[in-house]
C-alpha cells in the first residue's frame, strides 16, 4: 500500500474559504447572545429552569460545543442521531434522547438545513413528546433549497445558497469535519464522488422526497404519450411526464423558472391535454412543490 504524500494537506483540497475561524466564532457569539436574551426571562421566572439543547449528530457537535459555552442560562445537553433521508425512505432514529423533554423548552441545534425534510420529521417526533417550546438553531441555512417552509428556525448562522461546504463539522464522504473554517472543495475533489443519479434533474429528486414526506405514492417517468406519428405509425414526438400519482390519477411534469425550459414544457403539457383530454396532468415548478403536496394530502381520505 502506497503511503500518502506527507506534503499533502486537507487544506490543499479547498478551493475557497467562505468563513474563517474568526468569522465563525464571532457569529456563534452573536447567536448565543440572541439565545441568552430570548431565554433569560424563563430563568428569572423559575430558578430551577434550564434550556434543553439537543444536538443532531454528527455534524453539529462542533457548533453546539462552541455555542453552549457562550450561553449564560442553565443548559442540559442531549443528543440524537438519525439516518439520512432517502427517496422512498423515512427518517430513522439511530440514537434517541436520554432525557424526557415534556414541558421543557427545547432548542434543536443543526449543522445545516437544506430542504428541511429531515428536520421536519425530527421535529414531528419531538413535538409528540410535548415540550413547552421547540425552536431550532442552525449553523448553515440553505434557504434557497427549502421545501418545507413552516419550520421554527429561530437562529441561523450563515445562508449558503448554492455551494457545497465542508469544515467545522460539515463533511464530504466523512472527511474535512475537523477544519476550523468553512470552505468549498475544489471541483476535482468533488468529481471523485460516485454518481448514482436516478433522476434527470435535482428538482425531480427533491419533489420525490417531498411526496415521500407527505406519504403520497408515486412512480417516476411511468409512460410515454405519443404526440405525433409519421405515416408509418412510428413515433416522431413523445412525451414522458416526470411523475404519476396513482391515488389521484394525476401526472406531474416538474419544471424550473428558466423561461426556455418552462415554455418548452408548457407546450408539451398543452399538446398532451389536447390529444389526451381525459388524462389529468399538471406542470409544477419548485416554488409550488409544497403547495401542491399539501393540497393533495388535504383531499386524501384517511
Amino acid at each position: 500500500m502506497t503511503a500518502p504524500d506527507q506534503a499533502h494537506s486537507l487544506h490543499d483540497d479547498i478551493g475557497e474559504v467562505l468563513y474563517s475561524e474568526e468569522a465563525i466564532q464571532q457569529r456563534v457569539r452573536e447567536l448565543a447572545a440572541q439565545i441568552n436574551e430570548a431565554y433569560l426571562p424563563r430563568w428569572q421566572e423559575n430558578p430551577r429552569w434550564s434550556l434543553t439543547v439537543i444536538s443532531v449528530l454528527r455534524g453539529a457537535v462542533f457548533f453546539v460545543t462552541d455555542l453552549v459555552r457562550h450561553l449564560e442560562v442553565p443548559v442540559t445537553l442531549d443528543f440524537m442521531a438519525i439516518a439520512a433521508y432517502g427517496t422512498r425512505g423515512r427518517v430513522q432514529i439511530l440514537k434517541d434522547l436520554e432525557d424526557d423533554i415534556e414541558d421543557r423548552d427545547v432548542l434543536v441545534v443543526e449543522d445545516i438545513i437544506d430542504t428541511g425534510l429531515t428536520l421536519g420529521y425530527l421535529l414531528t417526533q419531538l413535538r409528540a413528546r410535548s415540550p413547552r417550546s421547540l425552536n431550532v438553531a442552525t449553523l448553515i441555512d440553505r434557504t434557497g433549497l427549502r421545501l418545507l417552509q413552516d419550520l421554527p428556525v429561530r437562529y441561523s448562522g450563515f445562508d449558503v445558497r448554492d455551494k457545497f461546504v465542508v469544515g467545522y463539522g460539515l463533511d464530504f464522504q466523512e472527511r474535512y469535519r475537523n477544519l476550523r473554517y468553512i470552505g468549498v472543495l475544489k471541483d476535482e475533489v468533488m468529481a471523485e464522488e460516485p454518481q448514482k443519479r436516478r433522476f434527470a434533474h435535482p428538482s425531480e429528486e427533491d419533489f420525490a422526497k417531498l411526496l415521500d414526506y407527505y406519504r403520497i405514492r408515486w412512480t417516476y417517468e411511468p409512460k410515454t404519450f405519443v404526440l405525433r406519428e409519421d405515416e408509418e405509425g412510428k413515433i416522431e414526438v413523445g412525451f414522458s411526464p416526470d411523475f404519476y400519482l396513482p391515488d389521484y390519477d394525476l401526472y406531474i411534469e416538474v419544471t424550473t423558472k428558466k423561461p426556455h425550459l418552462m415554455n418548452r414544457k408548457l407546450r408539451q403539457v398543452e399538446a398532451m391535454r389536447r390529444q389526451y383530454p381525459s388524462v389529468r396532468i399538471d406542470l409544477v415548478d419548485r416554488a409550488d412543490f409544497e403547495i401542491l403536496a399539501k393540497k393533495l394530502k388535504a383531499r386524501e381520505v384517511l
